[in-house]
């Protein structure tokens, strides 16, 4: 039998540029705190260093690039990546490292008075990622439609609007979604609605309709 515990254990929460004195704490909006470099070495006989010294130094990304930035080799990981060869998807980013850069990228933005504000930039991401979904429906319904019943004027995966509001669901006119089902005995399809504006979806059935067919832009 094992009873386990839990204990504090320490971490690295600032870092300081031994060369140039900069600090960065862990939590920092910008993300210079994961781009420092730090090298820890025990010399061996016969170094320069001394016989079993220990050797340490911590560089801001800056001072590596003004020190040693003619001898580094700066590789793109991704040089070599085709998504079409290697199965459609670019490798992602750790979720850490993916908001430290956008994080640092609205920073440099907001530095350099590029003067776009971030409710645009997140509305145009909404909408590509409201697109992105709508097509991805369509290409599976595509490959799969022998295989369901198809409706006069919908099939799915068919972009639809709304042209009336329907209380008793909740939509308003003008809601838009994406047919999921469509019903063998009656007028009726399952429509997958994007209810708010962070992206959530819920499936509602509709009757046929209170629905007018769109266009993705």
């Amino acid at each position: 039998m094992k009873r386990k515990d839990v204990r504090p254990q320490s971490f690295i929460k600032v870092l300081v540029c031994d060369r140039c004195g900069r600090e960065a704490e862990l939590d920092d909006a910008d993300g210079e705190f994961h781009e420092f470099t730090s090298i820890e070495h025990r010399a061996g006989y016969g170094s320069v260093f001394g016989d079993g010294n220990d050797i340490e130094v911590d560089l801001c990304q800056h001072c590596l690039k003004v020190t040693l930035g003619s001898w580094i080799r700066v590789t793109d990981p991704f040089a070599g990546f085709s998504p079409d060869h290697h199965g459609g998807e670019f490798p992602q980013e750790s979720e850490t490292q993916f908001i430290a850069r956008g994080r640092a990228a609205i920073a440099k933005s907001v530095l350099n008075g590029d003067g776009v504000p971030a409710e645009h930039v997140i509305a145009k991401l909404e909408a590509r990622l409201v697109k992105a979904r709508a097509q991805l429906r369509q290409r599976q319904a595509s490959a799969q439609h022998l295989l369901h019943p198809t409706h006069p004027q919908f099939a799915l995966g068919s972009p639809v609007v709304t042209n009336t509001a329907l209380p008793s669901l909740n939509l308003e006119a003008g809601a838009h979604g994406s047919i999921v089902r469509i019903h063998d005995t009656a007028d009726l399809v399952d429509v997958e609605f994007v209810i708010d504006d962070f992206g959530t979806t819920s499936v509602k059935t509709v009757d046929a309709q209170w629905l007018t067919p769109w266009k993705l832009i």
